[in-house]
C-alpha cells in the first residue's frame, strides 16, 4: 500500500522446484492454445457495485495520531520501499493495532490519489478474510500518512509454504483456497478487482496454525460496475499473470485475472511449484500463453484427479 510508479509486482515468491482482532477503534491438461476467457469462470461483478470511488473516499482524521493512540511503546512489524508497519494502541479501548506509515514528501498529485483510491477500497471492504482498513491521519508537518489496520501477526502464506515445500494436503489446500475465493468473490460482489493475487498476499492473523487468513494489498485494484469492467493496464506479478496480460498490446480483460491467479495459488498449495515459471520473462510468457497445465510426477502422483480437475478449472 502506498507504493507509486511501475505498474509490475516483484514475484517475490521462490519456490523453484521451490500486512488483528478486529473491533473499530472506539468500539485434466488443457488445449495448448490458450484464450483470453476462463471457461471455467465468468465475470461476478455484481448489480449492487459502487460506481465510483467519491462515495467512498477515505476521510483523514482531524486529530493528531498521538492524540488517539499511544505511539510510545510502538514495535516495528516490517519495512519496505512503500513504508513501515508497527504497532500502536488506542487509548481509548487498549486495543492493539498495525499502523502503516506511508511518506508523502515529494508524492506526485495522481500517485497520492492511487494511494487515496486504495486506501478507501480496503476501508469499503469487510470480511473476515480481508484485512480491515479502519481510518488515516496525515502527518502535515512531517509529510506522512499514517494508515490504521487490524493487526495481523501470523505472517505471509508464503512464508509457512516454506515448512510444507512439496505443498499442503488436499483437505488443508482446500480450506486455504475456501478462504481465498470467499474473499476474492467478495470483492468481486463489491466491484473491486484484486489484479495482484499471490500466497505474498495472504497473511495470517497470529502464529496458530488454523489462524484466519486474511488478504492485503490493494496496490492494483480496480473499481469496476457491471457491464463497465473492461480494463487496459498491464499489471500484476508475473508468475500469476493470466494470459491476457501477456499480450505485447494493452489487451482488454475483466474480473476473471483473479480468478486465473487464484487457480496458480492452488496449484501452488497442493505442490509446492509454480505452474509456468522460467527465469527468462519471455519464455515465462510463452509458457503462461501457449503450454497445456502439466501435473507432472512425482509431485502430484498423491493428488487426486478431482483437485486436478479444480486447478484446470479455475485456471484453464
Amino acid at each position: 500500500m502506498g507504493c507509486s510508479g511501475s505498474k509490475e509486482a516483484v514475484d517475490e515468491t521462490n519456490h523453484a522446484d521451490i500486512k488483528t482482532n478486529v473491533a473499530a477503534p472506539g468500539g485434466a491438461n488443457v488445449a495448448s492454445e490458450r484464450t483470453t476467457t476462463h471457461s471455467g469462470y465468468h465475470s461476478d461483478v455484481a448489480s449492487g457495485a459502487k460506481h465510483a470511488f467519491t462515495e467512498q473516499l477515505v476521510t483523514n482524521n482531524i486529530h493528531k495520531i498521538q492524540e488517539v493512540y499511544d505511539l510510545t511503546h510502538s514495535t516495528t512489524l516490517g519495512r519496505g520501499a512503500c513504508g513501515s508497519v508497527s504497532t500502536c494502541m488506542h487509548k481509548a479501548t487498549s486495543m492493539m493495532y498495525a499502523m502503516k506509515t506511508v511518506s508523502i514528501e515529494g508524492m506526485a498529485a495522481h500517485s497520492m490519489a492511487e494511494l487515496r483510491q486504495e486506501i478507501a477500497v480496503q476501508k469499503m471492504l469487510d470480511h473476515p478474510n480481508i484485512v480491515k482498513v479502519f481510518e488515516t491521519f496525515e502527518d502535515t508537518a512531517n509529510r506522512e500518512l499514517h494508515i490504521i489496520m487490524e493487526m495481523c501477526t501470523g505472517g505471509a502464506l508464503v512464508s509457512r509454504m516454506k515448512s510444507h515445500r512439496h505443498g499442503y494436503g488436499e483437505k488443508a489446500a482446500a480450506t486455504l483456497m475456501e478462504k481465498s475465493l470467499s474473499a476474492t468473490m467478495y470483492c468481486h460482489k463489491h466491484g473491486v478487482v484484486h489484479r495482484d493475487i499471490k500466497l505474498d498476499n495472504f497473511i495470517y492473523e497470529n502464529e496458530d496454525e488454523m489462524a484466519e487468513l486474511k488478504l492485503i494489498d490493494f496496490g492494483f485494484a480496480s473499481f469496476v460496475a457491471p457491464g463497465k469492467e473492461s480494463m487496459w493496464d498491464q499489471i500484476g506479478t508475473p508468475s500469476y499473470m493470466a494470459p491476457e496480460l501477456w499480450s505485447d498490446r494493452a489487451k482488454e480483460y475483466d474480473s476473471s485475472v483473479d480468478m486465473w491467479a487464484l487457480g496458480v495459488v492452488c496449484y501452488m498449495l497442493l505442490s509446492g511449484k509454480r505452474p509456468f515459471h522460467h527465469q527468462d520473462r519471455k519464455e515465462k510468457a510463452r509458457m503462461i500463453c501457449h503450454d497445456p497445465l502439466r501435473f507432472p510426477s512425482p509431485d502430484w502422483d498423491r493428488i487426486s484427479d478431482t483437485a486436478k480437475d479444480f486447478c484446470s478449472t479455475i485456471s484453464p
